[in-house]
């Protein structure tokens, strides 16, 4: 099967698929630069709803420049199919990372979660929730830097705002991955940064116990579980963990939104402490 043409680039290998795109590994003609390139499906092609979706992403996040985001270049629309062009990052999910690794060591799973929560704090003050926080959507390359991606779902909050006046007339979808769903997302209200905050706060237990809070043997079961089961203490499962970073985390994962931290200001004061601590004795232990 041939690959689409990109005009100014050339496409090397796939790297992923999803429902909507494919993402391949290339590189620009006059430059060699590598980049990744996000190519909506050929059959979505005339799907105006897909499209719009493609091109909202890419509006979205081109003026986004964090360390901690996937950097967004161009939208190349004159191609065989409309094309986002990104960063390549040479990584692997931070999924894969906590499967294959089960426990990690502290020091980088703080590093981890503080860079995690610096790319999450500056959606935030752009005025943006992402909606699908979770290990998938962060990746991890070279000297355990991590990214965060995948924005397709994401809403500013004034596009929010706007479907909370209509939300008594029309509920929002259900929008989210179950295992790090938010309550009020299962109950098709309108998100906030505090939706994003919930399912960090799932992803941040995963990360520091290498397993979610919530285990059930049917989707619907996991999801009551979001709305009834207070989850168990970090601590009860990783004993090394700072009991202010178990603290922290466990507060994040508040069934009701108001009782949740309104930003992530004082978590990232509370990993960075933690980080710099747990690095200082893996240091020392280095040493001896």
């Amino acid at each position: 099967m041939s690959m689409p043409k990109v005009p100014g680039y050339k496409l090397l290998s796939k790297i992923a698929e999803g429902g909507s795109a494919a993402v391949y590994k290339g590189e620009k003609y006059n430059s060699q630069e590598k980049v990744a390139l996000k190519i909506i499906h050929k059959r979505h092609l005339e799907n105006k709803q897909a499209l719009a979706e493609f091109y909202r992403e890419a509006k979205l996040c081109l003026p986004l420049q964090h360390e901690n985001i996937i950097q967004f270049k161009e939208l190349v629309k004159n191609g065989t199919r409309p094309t986002i062009v990104m960063e390549y990052f040479p990584s692997q999910t931070l999924k894969y990372i906590i499967k294959t690794q089960k426990k990690l060591p502290l020091y980088k799973a703080l590093r981890y979660l503080l860079q995690a929560a610096q790319a999450l704090q500056y959606l935030h003050e752009k005025g943006i929730v992402h909606k699908d926080i979770k290990p998938e959507n962060f990746l991890v390359g070279n000297k355990d830097r991590l990214k965060l991606i995948d924005l397709s779902l994401a809403e500013t909050l004034e596009e929010l705002s706007k479907k909370k006046w209509l939300s008594w007339l029309i509920k929002p979808k259900a929008q989210g991955t179950p295992t790090y769903i938010a309550p009020e997302q299962i109950q098709r209200k309108i998100p906030s940064p505090q939706t994003d905050i919930y399912s960090f706060g799932i992803t941040c237990y995963e990360i520091l116990t290498g397993h979610p809070p919530f285990y059930a043997s049917d989707p619907n079961s996991l999801l009551e579980k979001h709305i009834k089961e207070k989850p168990k203490s970090i601590l009860s499962t990783n004993p090394e963990i700072p009991k202010v970073v178990n603290d922290a985390v466990m507060k994040m994962m508040e069934k009701k939104p108001e009782l949740r931290p309104k930003n992530l200001k004082e978590f990232l004061k509370v990993a960075e402490r933690a980080y710099k601590s747990a690095r200082a004795k893996e240091r020392k232990k280095k040493k001896k």
